[in-house]
């Protein structure tokens, strides 16, 4: 298989489903996750739907931030991309990424290029590429405004890193977003 970063990332979300299905349980009622793209929440009941004369199983999510609720079909966890919350172990590669204070040139490609970058590795649920695109717009907002797009990615990018890491510190999401500036200044 030639290289190719996307392939990476497969291989990576795959040794994470595996890493979760060893219990032969993948998820159960109380489990913290994290949705890509929604951030972190918690699975508040399984329930099974009829469509189509067919019997579904939903993981039902209680997203941390927004009033949220989605429901996954059990069978589609693994292609969404659901995962168990990251361990407190990576709270330090965040906080290393996070108070980088070196503004490097943003590279040279037009604001829709550059933009979808950034949401490319929201997408990834990957702490180290969340923070890396939230530390890079915040470092970028410093030094000029940034524009309606890139704000709305800084906050997605906000809201996803900070549900995570204030399930992982076990605190509240407000008290994780002064700690994200407390690291960015």
């Amino acid at each position: 298989m030639p290289f190719d970063i996307k392939n990476i990332f497969v291989i990576e979300l795959h040794q994470i489903v595996l890493t979760c299905k060893e219990d032969g349980n993948m998820f159960n009622i109380g489990d913290k996750v994290v949705y890509p793209m929604h951030g972190a929440g918690v699975i508040t009941k399984i329930e099974e739907r009829t469509v189509n004369e067919k019997t579904v199983e939903y993981l039902v999510v209680k997203m941390m931030v927004s009033n949220l609720t989605i429901m996954i079909p059990k069978d589609n966890v693994d292609m969404v991309g659901l995962r168990p919350v990251g361990k407190k172990s990576s709270l330090n590669l965040v906080e290393k990424v996070l108070q980088c204070k070196e503004f490097l040139p943003e590279p040279v490609m037009n604001w829709n290029k550059r933009s979808n970058m950034y949401l490319e590795k929201l997408k990834t649920s990957n702490l180290e590429s969340i923070a890396d695109v939230v530390q890079t717009l915040m470092n970028k907002e410093k030094n000029k405004k940034i524009s309606t797009g890139e704000r709305r990615i800084l906050n997605t990018g906000k809201q996803i890193l900070l549900s995570e890491l204030s399930i992982i510190c076990k605190c509240e999401y407000k008290d994780m977003l002064e700690w994200l500036e407390e690291k960015t200044t």
